[in-house]
């Protein structure tokens, strides 16, 4: 980006202006794979952890260690009913708890497969390593600093 923010068009203009060029990250032989069917999945699950009150919600879960009582969860939360209701339904929906219908009221419990899934997942997007073949060993380096 030039001094006026804009991108100047070519490369040539970019060396009569002295900026600093980067060239575009290179991955060598890998290449990024279609979305696996369980995508969409863990997609939806992490959206439904990616909310303070969700993640209060299946703390208090793992605490009690079993079925809890959604009139139990109410009394935890600062919030109305049809809001604890609709957090339980999206932990739910996403197969992080488990509801059983007993009278009037709903017991949850951890779905503690899923959620072991989705930490399986997540710790392996973290552990994942390409091997030194697979991508440039200059990625993204200025290209000035290649010479």
């Amino acid at each position: 980006m030039d001094g006026r923010g804009r991108v100047p068009e070519n490369h040539e203009e970019t060396k009569r202006k002295g900026i600093g060029v980067f060239s575009c990250c290179t991955l060598g032989r890998a290449t990024p794979s279609a979305p696996r069917p369980e995508a969409a999945a863990l997609a939806d699950q992490l959206k439904a952890l990616a909310d303070p009150t969700r993640l209060a919600m299946l703390e208090l879960l793992a605490r009690h260690g079993g079925e809890v009582c959604v009139c139990n969860i109410v009394e935890h939360f600062n919030l109305g009913q049809p809001t604890i209701s609709h957090h339980l339904a999206v932990l739910r929906e996403a197969g992080l708890v488990s509801a059983e219908k007993r009278g009037v009221w709903v017991h949850y419990s951890l779905n503690h497969k899923e959620l072991m899934r989705v930490a399986a997942s997540v710790l392996g997007l973290a552990s994942a390593r390409p091997s030194a073949e697979d991508i440039d060993e200059r990625l993204c380096e200025p290209a000035d600093e290649r010479r």
